[in-house]
């Protein structure tokens, strides 16, 4: 009898036939060149450095996660990013930097040896997700400073919310992107601001 049921078990598993790979990948979608930004040509001689960019862990993942509530989150046995959140994030948000500040100068955190930033932006994401109700959420404490001293010129607490157009993981992501470029217009207004005010620039410091 048992050798019986092992047969059908193995005649039913050839059936059945391997499983399909359900899986589907996705990326963020960074911000077109189209009309530029104001400021735009003001900027095109800065060269920024961007990071170091930090995730919270149960983010940096491949896999999709959604926030079901405040101490709840899912993650998608199918659906992953085509690469680790922490540096896409960091990838996506240095090109929409290069088209919003109009200069392809925007090096990812560590710098290689030669000319270093003037001015680098520091990010500490908290939230980057979609949640039930069809809403994503960025939220991100970041700050501009001078490289050459360390001297923070800028320091803030961004929140940023889009709707997801469909409950999909494809909706989510174009969300996620979104809010990605929304954020990464206050980063770019910011930089430029210090940039046009010289704050890129260090005082010689006086002879005793």
């Amino acid at each position: 009898m048992k050798r019986l049921a092992l047969a059908v078990a193995v005649l039913a598993a050839g059936c059945l036939g391997p499983k399909p790979d359900r899986t589907r990948f996705f990326t963020l979608t960074p911000l077109v060149a189209t009309d530029p930004e104001p400021g735009h040509h003001e900027s095109a001689d800065l060269m920024l450095g961007l990071g170091p960019v930090v995730m919270p862990r149960y983010l940096d993942r491949t896999p999709l996660v959604r926030r079901n509530g405040d101490n709840e989150i899912a993650v998608s046995a199918d659906d992953r990013w085509a690469e680790p959140l922490g540096y896409a994030f960091a990838s996506t948000l240095r090109q929409n930097l290069v088209v919003l500040l109009g200069t392809p100068r925007v090096v990812l955190y560590p710098w290689l040896p030669g000319p270093h930033p003037a001015l680098a932006v520091e990010v500490d994401v908290q939230r980057f997700e979609g949640a039930g109700n069809g809403e994503v959420a960025l939220a991100a404490e970041w700050n501009v400073r001078r490289v050459a001293d360390g001297a923070v010129l800028v320091a803030r607490l961004s929140r940023v919310t889009e709707h997801a157009e469909g409950t999909g993981s494809d909706a989510v992501a174009a969300a996620l992107s979104r809010a990605l470029g929304a954020f990464s217009r206050e980063v770019a207004a910011a930089v430029r601001d210090e940039h046009a005010a010289g704050h890129d620039r260090v005082s010689p410091r006086p002879r005793g």
